[in-house]
C-alpha cells in the first residue's frame, strides 16, 4: 500500500494505519533530527512531536510531493525549531550565570596604523 493510500485510509477512519506510517520513516526521521539536534534524546522527543504534528495536520497534505519529504520537513522543521529553543535557553543560562563584564572595544589595525603614524580622524 502506497503512502498516499494508506493516508487517505488514515483519513476515512482508519486510524490505527497510521503506525505503517511511523514504521517507514521512524529511522529515516530519527537520524536526520539527531544531525540537526546532536542528541539520541532530543532527536526521539522531536520525532514523536512530528508524528504528533503530521497527524493533526493530515488532511493538509495535498499529495502534490512524496508523503516522505512532507514528513520530512516537518521533522526538519521541528528540530530546528528545538535547536533554536536550546539555544536560547543555554544563552539565557549562561548571562545568568556570569556576572556582567564590561565592554572593551578594539581598534581595528588600520585604525591603529593610522594613529601610529601620527594622523588623528579629525585631519
Amino acid at each position: 500500500m502506497s503512502d498516499e493510500e494508506v493516508v487517505t485510509k488514515v483519513l476515512e477512519g482508519a486510524i490505527a494505519l497510521y503506525e505503517v506510517l511511523v514504521g517507514r520513516y521512524n529511522q529515516r526521521l530519527f537520524r536526520i533530527c539527531r544531525a540537526i539536534l546532536g542528541n539520541n534524546t532530543e532527536a526521539r522527543d522531536v520525532v514523536q512531536q512530528t508524528y504528533a504534528q503530521a497527524y493533526e495536520h493530515l488532511r493538509q497534505f495535498e499529495g502534490r510531493g512524496k508523503f516522505s519529504n512532507w514528513l520530512t520537513t516537518i521533522a526538519v522543521h521541528e528540530a530546528s525549531l528545538r535547536r533554536r529553543s536550546n539555544r536560547v535557553r543555554s544563552l539565557g543560562e549562561l548571562q545568568a550565570s556570569e556576572p556582567p563584564r564590561q565592554t572593551r572595544y578594539c581598534l581595528p589595525r588600520s585604525i591603529s596604523r593610522i594613529q601610529k603614524r601620527g594622523k588623528s580622524w579629525s585631519q
